[in-house]
């Protein structure tokens, strides 16, 4: 029967692999790996915009009804 791996969750290094990802022990690299902490947040992530970008184009027939009025 194989052994389980030793593993370490450590912090990513794009935000698309989300809150840390996890590797084997033996290829942490503190040179390069940072472990994760639990709450930890960097000063350098951008908080998105509550403002929505301005749509462009003719908006949708049904929509076009509805701000115009029934006529």
């Amino acid at each position: 029967m194989p052994q389980p791996v030793e593993t370490v969750r450590v912090m990513p290094s794009h935000p698309s692999q989300g809150e840390w990802v996890i590797i084997n022990a033996a290829d942490f690299d503190p040179a390069v790996h940072q472990l994760y902490e639990p709450g930890f947040q960097p000063a350098a992530v951008a908080q998105p915009s509550a403002e929505m970008p301005k749509r462009r184009g003719r908006p949708p027939k049904h929509l076009k009804e509805a701000i115009n009025g029934y006529r």
